[in-house]
């Protein structure tokens, strides 16, 4: 599925941007470089018992792999918590939202995932929605300010989560939810 150069691999890009952040960290914080296999094709393919698939329309079914690259911070400090919170963040090559009609570059789009339970702000998946896609790269992070400010980020997101359940009230600056086309079909 990828056939352009991963960044993901490229010294030139992975070296300034997680450098300060293992300055800050040391030990807490890790880097995998792994892959995820997807499969795709005909949606409605059937599996049979002897582990071969058999496609029941028009698309091919393929496999495809996936290169990700995975940081992973032991605990977070969140203001008013005693527990430290681990936090995940995983880059692929792209990263496509539900709802918008752009395939945007993962370098600026990461997956950040923190804690277990049900945030607001929240992706179906359990990723903190950090920034709104389609805002002006001076109002979102971006992969130039690095690892330390997105991990940071997220523990800005968990205090605000925080606050949010005990007043229902969310108290840090927000971009409307959901893209354009979607906000027009709901009205």
């Amino acid at each position: 599925m990828h056939t352009e150069p991963w960044y993901g691999n490229d010294p030139s890009w992975y070296e300034l941007f997680d450098s300060d952040a293992f300055a800050a960290f040391g030990k807490h914080l890790t880097v995998t470089l792994t892959s995820k296999i997807l499969s795709l094709g005909d949606p409605a393919a059937a599996r049979l018992s002897c582990g071969r698939t058999v496609p029941s329309g028009q698309l091919a079914f393929r496999y495809a792999e996936e290169p990700l690259r995975i940081y992973r911070h032991d605990g977070i400090d969140v203001q008013g918590r005693i527990v430290r919170a681990p936090v995940t963040v995983v880059f692929k090559p792209t990263r496509w939202y539900p709802g918008d009609d752009r395939i945007l570059d993962g370098r600026e789009f990461p997956s950040v995932y923190v804690d277990h339970g049900d945030g607001v702000h929240r992706f179906a998946d359990g990723a903190l929605c950090l920034y709104y896609p389609r805002d002006m790269a001076q109002r979102r992070w971006t992969s130039e300010k690095g690892l330390r400010a997105l991990i940071s980020l997220a523990a800005d997101h968990l205090f605000f989560e925080d606050v949010y359940r005990d007043t229902g009230e969310w108290i840090a600056p927000q971009a409307e939810h959901g893209f354009p086309a979607k906000r027009r079909r709901a009205a």
